[in-house]
């Protein structure tokens, strides 16, 4: 009798647990929908140029619902280096990317490392491992790792062999050790597209300084890259020619510029924040993309994550 009573209560509690995270993903459907909004009339009011004055963003949203209520924070997703851009072009060598590294995303990459203290080799290890994790064949790179040595492991396990889903996934692969993550962490995101977007220096702060050492083919160091984001403040630039223009950035020579990886406009949005509903707190992220004709779409959702 004890056991039955005892496993009646369980089965009430789990489906009390369900019912609470069906309920709040409908309350982060709503969010969504109003940050589609927002981000629909943000664009039209300012052409598709955001920057951290544009209204709608880095403000966060606090609203009631029955039984709690739930917040939501719009920001910038642009400022940040896709890992899935890491992914083999035709005609790699699948020796880790080195050739033409100016302009590959594994060059880009390997420079933004290069500027957080990492040694040109383990740069070189991390972007093997991280491709061979994402790439479809079971061949390992030179200082890469696949099936064999994931299969092998203590507690054993097969790569992805296809694009990341969420950037806690650096964890799982070789080489990528819990230091390495945090001081990794801040720059990197996971988009679905295999490409490498431009970051938009509009919303840039001085915290994506090393982002930006490899636009100067890292003819400036970071704390120089950051004292410059902290001299501009608030003030946006209407062109990337504009930027380039400011004093220090104007005496790295035109072939060292990289211009095409700079923008004064934003592709990608995350939405983050908390439902709480009854005796629960669920937090929860969502990444949108906007079209340049102001279309926003949602990418990626996730409850429960860890911000």
């Amino acid at each position: 009798a004890l056991a039955i009573v005892q496993s009646m209560m369980l089965s009430a509690r789990v489906a009390v647990l369900s019912s609470s995270r069906s309920q709040a993903l409908w309350f982060v459907s709503g969010a969504e929908d109003l940050t589609q909004s927002r981000l629909t009339q943000a664009f039209k009011l300012t052409e598709g140029k955001f920057d951290l004055q544009t209204p709608g963003l880095y403000e966060e949203i606090r609203f009631e619902i029955p039984g709690g209520e739930i917040t939501a924070l719009i920001v910038d997703y642009t400022n940040c280096f896709n890992l899935n851009a890491l992914l083999p072009r035709q005609g790699d060598d699948g020796q880790g990317g080195d050739a033409d590294a100016s302009t590959s995303a594994a060059g880009y990459f390997r420079e933004m490392l290069v500027a957080l203290d990492v040694s040109p080799s383990t740069a070189n290890e991390l972007i093997d491992g991280i491709t061979d994790w994402i790439d479809a064949d079971t061949s390992p790179r030179q200082r890469g790792a696949e099936n064999g040595y994931y299969a092998n492991l203590e507690a054993p396990y097969l790569p992805a062999n296809g694009p990341l889903k969420t950037p806690e996934e650096l964890r799982a692969i070789r080489g990528i050790s819990v230091e390495m993550y945090r001081l990794i962490r801040p720059y990197v995101c996971v988009l679905p597209s295999a490409e490498m977007h431009s970051f938009n220096i509009n919303t840039m702060t001085e915290g994506h300084a090393p982002l930006l050492v490899p636009a100067f083919s890292s003819e400036l160091d970071v704390n120089a890259i950051r004292l410059e984001l902290i001299d501009k403040g608030l003030t946006p630039f209407g062109t990337v020619e504009d930027f380039f223009s400011r004093q220090l950035f104007s005496e790295i020579a035109q072939e060292k510029r990289r211009a095409d990886v700079l923008d004064v406009k934003s592709r990608y949005f995350k939405m983050t924040g908390e439902v709480v509903y009854l005796d629960g707190v669920t937090s929860y992220e969502a990444v949108f993309e906007i079209s340049t004709t102001g279309e926003v779409t949602l990418l990626r959702r996730r409850l429960g994550v860890d911000g």
